[in-house]
């Protein structure tokens, strides 16, 4: 199959349109006439999740997060992106990003993680837009069926996620009825989940100010770290191509690790 149809159906689904203004998503680098064996899933791109491609014999690398996120002025063995974006050239390995509307799409990242935390009956917490997919935007809230403790809840979210840690504010014992959750790094939607009456945010790279601000108007926030909430990525991108191109092999990255690491006395 050649990158060009992989891509429609793809994006029949999780459509450029939206992502953000000024996201890198699409086609990064590579020919859409090009043919695919074999798919590598990651969250992130790097040197070394390029040499696990040429390893394992993928041509195609699709990621969470784009490798050229900032404008690249040039290719040289200056930076280690652009010693990843020259060997990926050199061994002919094309590079698919899907990354904020991958988060915003009906069916998308912030969907699984709130089904991977029981959540159901899911509203988007700030709608981008609607179209025959449905909703799309940022963030989903739920009325959970039955109230969870605060440690319940990051107790359910160290073992689904393979968290080494988390951060947090409130009580262990505070209840959880109306939840709200936004992959990666969403304490932008603090605002829009105080105002719709959560009790619980779960999400990425909250800043002082806002924990406090998010405390003081009665919201608890359950810090993940930014990777831990978005290596989902890489078992969406496997099922999907399961469900609609079943004849692509498609490896789960392992090189994709999180960097940031927690550490306590």
């Amino acid at each position: 199959m050649i990158i060009k149809d992989i891509i429609k159906i793809f994006e029949a689904e999780f459509p450029t349109e939206y992502a953000f203004d000024g996201d890198n998503v699409g086609l990064l680098i590579g020919d859409e006439a090009a043919d695919v064996t074999k798919v590598l899933a990651t969250c992130d791109v790097d040197i070394g999740v390029v040499r696990e491609a040429i390893a394992c014999g993928a041509n195609l690398i699709v990621s969470h997060h784009p490798l050229m996120f900032h404008k690249t002025n040039r290719l040289t063995e200056s930076n280690p992106e652009q010693s990843a974006i020259r060997l990926m050239i050199s061994n002919g390995i094309s590079h698919y990003a899907a990354h904020t509307n991958l988060d915003t799409a009906p069916g998308g990242l912030n969907d699984l993680m709130a089904s991977l935390l029981g959540m159901e009956d899911t509203t988007v917490a700030e709608p981008e837009g609607e179209d025959d997919r449905g909703v799309h935007g940022y963030g989903r809230i739920c009325t959970l069926k039955e109230s969870l403790t605060l440690k319940e809840l990051m107790d359910r979210v160290i073992s689904v996620f393979g968290a080494d840690g988390l951060r947090y504010t409130g009580s262990p014992d505070d209840k959880v009825t109306k939840l709200a959750v936004n992959t990666g790094g969403g304490a932008g939607i603090i605002d829009t989940c105080i105002a719709a009456g959560c009790d619980t945010l779960i999400t990425g790279d909250v800043k002082y100010n806002a924990y406090r601000d998010a405390r003081e108007n009665g919201m608890n926030i359950v810090d993940i770290m930014h990777f831990d909430s978005e290596h989902i990525a890489m078992d969406l991108f496997e099922s999907w191509f399961a469900r609609k191109l079943p004849e692509l092999e498609v490896i789960k990255s392992r090189a994709n690790t999180n960097m940031i690491k927690s550490y306590s006395v």
